[in-house]
């Protein structure tokens, strides 16, 4: 999915969005990484972006700007230029398997486990070239979420 958004200084951010459910925190911010390289270097946002493009409903404000970014004559630097990169990771936490309670405890070790996958997102080298932001949920069970949503699901079937 893609999202436009206009920030008070008239400027169009371009919200394009990466994210991992896995077992373990350390893959998922891996694979993130790797994914939004690919993105970036492979030429799949070139491809996205002349795709995406042509989906932009004309009601859309400021659309004529928007188009100018999505063109197929204008550089893939102006859209990573207007690009923020949500990156979620979704993945078993030790922090929620040891609460007992929702506690500064807790906190502190969520918190932990969160500065753990943003340095990892530092060392990549990519908050360099791009506008990142990192959504962290911990989970107790990736196993335990999958099934309950997958049941969920079937429900509404």
């Amino acid at each position: 999915m893609v999202h436009v958004k206009f920030p008070k200084d008239g400027s169009i951010q371009i919200w394009l969005g990466e994210s991992k459910l896995y077992k373990s925190g350390a893959s998922a911010i891996g694979d993130a990484i790797k994914s939004i390289k690919q993105h970036i270097e492979g030429g799949f946002l070139s491809n996205q972006k002349l795709l995406l493009g042509p989906q932009i409903p004309k009601s859309t404000p400021r659309y004529d700007e928007i188009m100018q970014i999505f063109s197929k004559q204008e550089s893939l630097d102006t859209l990573i230029k207007n690009a923020v990169f949500a990156v979620g990771i979704l993945c078993d936490s030790k922090a929620v398997a040891a609460a007992t309670q929702h506690d500064q405890t807790y906190i502190n070790a969520a918190i932990t486990e969160l500065e753990e996958l943003e340095q990892r997102l530092i060392d990549s080298g990519l908050p360099a070239k791009l506008k990142l932001v990192l959504a962290y949920v911990p989970l107790l069970s990736k196993k335990d979420f999958v099934e309950s949503f997958d049941a969920r699901l079937k429900g509404l079937q």
